[in-house]
């Protein structure tokens, strides 16, 4: 019993350290856009509740719309920055983003 627990784990060990992690976009996309529809899904759903139950101003739409054009560069960025970076590179940003969100929200609350 003894031996075959070792070779099941030299196995494994074999498995975690000499195959590359594949970091190809092709795997993602199926996440990707799984994400986006859901997205868009939720924020036209906000949208419609904002005007429904909060209202809204001429200030807000005039907001909104000069805000377009950001919105529409940051789609374009992102489509191309989807194609050149790694999903490691990806990960560690959004950990970044995510570590300053949240010391920001802690410093704003105290």
């Amino acid at each position: 019993m003894r031996r075959y627990y070792k070779q099941v784990q030299a196995t494994a060990w074999q498995i975690d350290s000499r195959q590359p992690v594949r970091t190809d976009s092709r795997d993602h996309d199926p996440l990707r856009s799984t994400a986006l529809a859901y997205y868009l899904f939720i924020y036209l759903v906000s949208l419609i509740m904002q005007v429904c139950f909060a209202g809204t101003n001429k200030e807000i739409w005039l907001s909104s719309l000069i805000a377009l054009p950001a919105l529409f560069a940051g789609i374009l960025l992102g489509q191309l920055l989807f194609k050149k970076i790694s999903q490691r590179v990806f990960q560690v940003l959004t950990y970044v983003i995510l570590l300053f969100t949240g010391l920001y929200l802690l410093t704003t609350s105290l």
